[in-house]
């Protein structure tokens, strides 16, 4: 526990029953949710949703916004009309303004997404408009941003040319990161309250390592009056949960395993299913060794851990949805399999080990499974791995560098499709940390893209069949996040895609 999450467990603990009493009737209809990081930066070109994404849905919007039934629903686009298969016409509504009452033209779009691709800005975001006419050649340096075929028709329309289909175009077009921006950008916090945003909420102040309070953005196009918000960062789920308990925090986006038995038949208990992809990865030092691969997969007593983490998805199998992959491929525990693969492993490594690598951020509960893999493949191979965790940033920073032989990733997905899932291990993916590169794979992710229905179905579990046969990572099943949400509020909805959406946020005044 960090200096500032033990001041403020502390200071919440230590308030008299009177002055609580106080706070609680001037502020109750504060809507307040806790964060794990202090986001380094409100430039949408470089958000990062480990850090900041309930905050920046919120912020930020773009033509689309997808809901909690996986719908696309137009949000600053009136409505988006193929009027090819290479060209999208999109029309925005013409009420739309940032948050200081500026209107949002064509031209704030064009000029931000140039911005994503300019390869001076580098921003990961990019890979949401490689389809576009000139996109591939701004992002070589081989052509400059203006190149990017986004054509102004007037000030409320604009029309994208594609250099080849892409059929889930739309659902990319729905991510806050593409939202239009107003420069200059607030480059400190002290400053972030300047920042012009086209969502339902705009920051009030920024009080760095404590909290950041949010406003009613008063120029957003549904003009319903929302509750304020506050986020306060907290690096330590115990804390949150005690924040929460003591009423100080109404939306806890994280409960512990533990917790779990003793609340779930609770009313403001709630599992909500996420599109992730979360996997033990094998980092390129074992590309030869699918062998010792298989042995530490199938050498996991998958039901165990699945029974332990109270989960309803299956350690074992893919990060989605069952009724998206025809066949739904799943690892089974096979300690015989696993013992005669793990025997034909060179005797050198077998009693090296390895060292199994995962982020803080991650939280005690992913800790813990770390540990019981540990555990597990002492106990069923006698091979030693050693744990190590380590701060966000360092983590990233040693995946895209040295990724190591075995390491814990989770990402959450940006699009409702098996294709947003599988993309990541394509090889020109920048998630790609496990260095898969397969052209067969590849085509084969292609082919998704443009398939519809049942067909749908069949290449994904296909392609994911084919990917675990080869052992090269170990998916850790259906990913539900449990949370605990009081009911005074309503309104909020978070989506599959972990993203907090508070556009219809109500406060329901207890004396009404």
């Amino acid at each position: 526990m960090n200096f500032w999450s033990t001041m403020l467990l502390f200071f919440a603990l230590s308030i008299p029953h009177t002055l609580l009493a106080k706070e609680e009737k001037e502020s109750g209809n504060v809507f307040r949710f806790h964060t794990a990081l202090e986001p380094k930066t409100v430039d949408p070109a470089g958000l990062n949703e480990s850090s900041g994404g309930f905050l920046f849905y919120n912020l930020y919007r773009s033509l689309y916004r997808i809901n909690s039934a996986d719908e696309l629903i137009p949000e600053l686009a009136s409505q988006c009309i193929w009027k090819t298969r290479l060209k999208l016409l999109c029309n925005l509504k013409t009420e739309i303004k940032f948050s200081d009452g500026t209107p949002i033209v064509a031209q704030d779009f064009i000029l931000a997404w140039q911005r994503i691709l300019d390869p001076k800005v580098g921003s990961k975001h990019s890979e949401l408009l490689t389809a576009i006419s000139g996109a591939s050649e701004i992002l070589k340096g081989e052509k400059p941003p203006s190149a990017l075929k986004v054509i102004r028709i007037q000030d409320q329309s604009f029309e994208i040319i594609l250099e080849k289909e892409d059929p889930e175009l739309l659902y990319k077009l729905a991510s806050p990161v593409l939202t239009p921006i107003k420069s200059p950008l607030p480059m400190n916090s002290e400053n972030y309250h300047l920042l012009k945003t086209t969502g339902p909420y705009r920051i009030k102040s920024w009080n760095s390592k404590l909290k950041i309070q949010l406003e009613n953005n008063p120029f957003y196009f549904d003009r319903r009056n929302r509750p304020p918000v506050e986020i306060v960062m907290v690096d330590e789920d115990m804390v949150a949960l005690s924040l929460y308990d003591l009423h100080k925090v109404n939306f806890l986006r994280r409960l512990a395993v533990k917790e779990i038995p003793l609340r779930q038949k609770n009313p403001d208990f709630k599992f909500i299913p996420l599109y992730r992809f979360d996997i033990i990865g094998f980092g390129p030092q074992l590309a030869q060794q699918k062998n010792l691969r298989k042995a530490l997969t199938l050498s996991l007593n998958f039901p165990e851990l699945t029974a332990a983490y109270y989960t309803p998805g299956q350690i074992g199998c893919p990060s989605l949805p069952r009724n998206m992959a025809e066949p739904y491929p799943c690892y089974h525990f096979n300690l015989a399999e696993a013992q005669k693969a793990f025997a034909r492993v060179p005797k050198s490594l077998q009693k090296k080990g390895l060292k199994l690598v995962f982020s803080k951020l991650s939280g005690e509960d992913v800790a813990r499974g770390m540990e019981w893999m540990q555990n597990q493949w002492k106990k069923n191979l006698n091979f030693s791995v050693e744990l190590e965790s380590l701060e966000y940033n360092h983590f990233i920073q040693t995946l895209q560098t040295h990724p190591p032989a075995l390491f814990h990733k989770g990402v959450n997905l940006q699009r409702p499709t098996c294709t947003a899932a599988l993309e990541l291990f394509t090889s020109s993916s920048k998630e790609n940390y496990i260095k898969y590169n397969s052209s067969t794979y590849n085509r084969a992710v292609s082919q998704l893209s443009h398939a519809s229905g049942k067909r749908k179905k069949e290449i994904c579990g296909q392609t994911l069949t084919t990917m675990m046969n080869e052992f090269i990572m170990i998916p850790m099943g259906e990913i539900y996040s449990a949370i605990l949400a009081q009911p005074q509020f309503t309104g909020w909805g978070l989506t599959k895609l972990n993203q907090l959406d508070l556009t219809q946020l109500q406060y329901l005044n207890k004396q009404n």
